[in-house]
């Protein structure tokens, strides 16, 4: 729905929605016949109610089955890009011993796998870090931040790059905005002179 609404065209892709854990092999048997690009989307939830009663159970090691999907995705096609959709999400289905350490190893997988890979976060209302834990930050290689503030009684959606690794960028914070659609990052409600 959220495709939809920003006027993404479907008919120029291929649009898995992957909600049973046995038909990943097929879906993707399907999709190499396909001549035009991909979006698998996984949804955890249901296959957390598919799979309740079996060995993984609803508090199951959710981590290793994430990994699971991701590795067999990338095994059956070619995967460019992932997107976790959340972190947080995944922390409350996973029960970590040494958080750091197993941490280090889930950014370890995803950059061996020599894909982009985009793991959301919430950020804590404190702020004074940028996900859950505090480590994640070091781990990874970029963090772009989304923040919404209150400005001249409305919400403006705000953009910034805290970090990126190996690249000079601007950290400047810019104002994002969607028109026709399109998302632009502007300084003051114009574009940025650069």
């Amino acid at each position: 729905n959220h495709f939809v609404n920003m006027d993404f065209d479907f008919s120029k892709v291929n649009l898995v929605v992957l909600t049973d854990i046995a038909k990943i092999g097929e879906s993707m048997r399907q999709l190499k016949k396909q001549n035009k690009g991909s979006i698998i989307i996984v949804d955890l939830a249901v296959l957390r109610k598919q799979l309740k009663d079996s060995r993984i159970g609803p508090s199951g090691d959710w981590l290793n089955v994430t990994k699971n999907i991701i590795s067999k995705i990338g095994s059956s096609i070619e995967l460019k890009i992932f997107c976790l959709d959340s972190l947080s999400a995944l922390y409350a289905l996973t029960k970590f011993k040494e958080i750091r350490v197993e941490l280090f190893y889930v950014f370890e997988f995803l950059r061996g796998l020599d894909i982009t890979s985009l793991l959301i976060s919430e950020m804590p209302l404190s702020k004074d870090k940028y996900a859950e834990y505090g480590v994640e930050e070091y781990l990874s290689d970029g963090i772009i931040k989304l923040e919404l503030n209150d400005r001249y009684r409305s919400v403006t959606r705000e953009i910034s790059i805290v970090k990126m690794r190996s690249t000079k960028c601007t950290t400047d914070v810019f104002t994002l905005e969607f028109k026709g659609g399109r998302f632009a990052a502007l300084y003051g409600g114009k574009m940025p002179m650069v």
